[in-house]
């Protein structure tokens, strides 16, 4: 094996060759674990309901593959941005460039991965669409000043959960709520 080349951080490369491995848990998970947890925000979860320890820890582990996966792409974007900007592209062009890959990216997930789990008439709207309208954001987002995104950031933690349940009431989500929550699917079906 070779060694990475310097422009490489090796650390990235293991954190996402951890949170590799953790998403093959997640899917042979949901592939051959009959007892699998699918439904697991908390505004979601009725009390006195069943929580089986093993069950729980297979999914709360595997929880960590979405967000590792959004940090290394918002690493990476950070990254490019900054090498990039560094060689003189122009931000206007680099503006374009994150709001069309962005764009393709977001797009995956309702096109490809929809049709992919044969969820005919529905939506899918998960890692790689939050991946997507992340880079799209960050066009925007990268001109805020640090304690504006540190605010926006932990607002976003902190009432995610609550929005979201308060938002779909415990039934499916319109499609604005599907937009702006990560709630999985919608739609028919």
């Amino acid at each position: 094996m070779s060694p990475p080349s310097p422009r490489r951080l090796a650390s990235l490369d293991w954190v996402r060759g951890l949170v590799m491995v953790l998403m093959t848990l997640d899917h042979a998970s949901g592939a051959f674990n009959a007892g699998r947890l699918s439904r697991d925000g908390v505004s979601s979860w009725k009390v006195g309901s069943a929580l089986p320890v093993e069950q729980f820890l297979t999914r709360w582990v595997t929880h960590l593959c979405a967000p590792t996966f959004v940090f290394l792409a918002g690493t990476a974007l950070a990254l490019s941005l900054h090498r990039r900007l560094a060689e003189g592209e122009s931000p206007r062009d680099l503006d374009g460039f994150h709001l069309r890959r962005g764009l393709f990216i977001a797009l995956l997930d309702p096109l490809w991965m929809s049709w992919i789990l044969l969820a005919w008439g529905r939506w899918l709207l998960q890692v790689m669409y939050v991946l997507g309208v992340g880079t799209m954001c960050m066009v925007a987002l990268r001109r805020l000043s640090t304690r504006t995104l540190v605010g926006l950031g932990l607002l976003l933690i902190a009432g995610n959960e609550w929005i979201s349940g308060v938002l779909t009431r415990g039934g499916a989500p319109s499609v604005p709520v599907a937009l702006l929550f990560n709630v999985g699917f919608f739609g028919e079906g």
